[in-house]
């Protein structure tokens, strides 16, 4: 994926979700916006890297990137920690509504509970689940923060 496609990714991404649909730039009619629709653009790149980094280096022995049977080891674990806190930072910067965070995050945290039933990756609770609930529990406070703030 080249640089202009992960430009058109994040611009469709801020028309759906920043801006609920509108096409209409928030910093029309006011002076200052750029600065605000950078940082919402930064984010969501931020967002989108961090989740990819995070599923990679999550599912690394099911794409074949490691060595099978090996287990979820360090490199792993760190690749997904930092992922992880990618997805949380982009959260946050880049001003999504904060029930749809919430809606999210709460998501990831059922998914992650209910691995083994579901019949995903190998069973047990190890280093994977943990970080997944603690990014699902970050991005859904971070959504339950911008409820309350009112965003």
């Amino acid at each position: 994926m080249d640089i202009d496609s992960l430009r058109k990714v994040v611009s469709a991404l801020d028309v759906l979700v920043v801006r609920g649909g509108s096409t209409t730039p928030p910093e029309a009619g006011r002076k200052g916006g750029g600065e605000m629709e950078q940082s919402r653009s930064n984010g969501l790149i931020l967002f989108v890297v961090g989740a990819t980094v995070a599923l990679v280096c999550t599912f690394a022995d099911e794409l074949g990137l490691g060595t099978p049977g090996s287990g979820f080891g360090w490199a792993q674990g760190l690749g997904t920690f930092v992922g992880s806190l990618g997805i949380i930072a982009g959260s946050y910067l880049s001003g999504f509504e904060g029930r749809y965070l919430a809606a999210a995050g709460i998501a990831v945290v059922i998914l992650f509970l209910a691995w083994d039933k579901i019949g995903l990756g190998r069973p047990g609770f190890g280093c994977a689940h943990s970080i997944a609930l603690f990014t699902g529990a970050a991005v859904a406070g971070i959504g339950f923060y911008l409820m309350k703030k009112g965003s």
